[in-house]
């Protein structure tokens, strides 16, 4: 029978403090990417553009139930004003949850359009449906 070889596990150790710098040294020279940071500056950037297209959904002076479907012509008239899709649907979703809003749909009778002039009536259903959501933001 013969013996079997046995194998040695020692490392080479130059070798391997030569590799181990040369990886370090390449991590240093490469300019290290601040994930944390890019994300804050382009959420404060997102934020600015959103609330610059509520503050124009606000100018509108809307504080009456708005006829129902008309968020795309309000997202193409603030389009023409330079504000994205995105910003004037998040504007006017914040808009129409807002406590102003729904408390108009509480107590209004008709939806209006944006030239004022009337469309449909607000079902008992909608007011309740406002009403639950006013009654919930007052509970907590």
């Amino acid at each position: 029978m013969s013996k079997r070889p046995v194998l040695s596990l020692k490392p080479k150790s130059e070798s391997i403090e030569k590799t181990k710098l040369e990886v370090s040294e390449q991590e240093k020279s490469k300019p290290k990417f601040d994930q944390i940071a890019f994300e804050k500056k382009a959420r404060k950037e997102r934020m600015k553009r959103n609330h610059a297209a509520l503050n124009v959904v606000k100018s509108l002076n809307l504080p009456m139930p708005l006829a129902k479907g008309i968020g795309r012509s309000i997202v193409l008239q603030l389009r023409e004003q330079g504000i994205s899709s995105k910003a004037a649907s998040w504007a006017i979703q914040r808009w129409t949850h807002s406590d102003v809003y729904l408390n108009a749909v509480i107590n209004g009778k008709r939806r209006l359009n944006l030239d004022g002039t009337e469309a449909e009536l607000i079902t008992d259903a909608e007011r309740e449906y406002s009403r639950s959501i006013l009654e919930a933001r007052n509970l907590t």
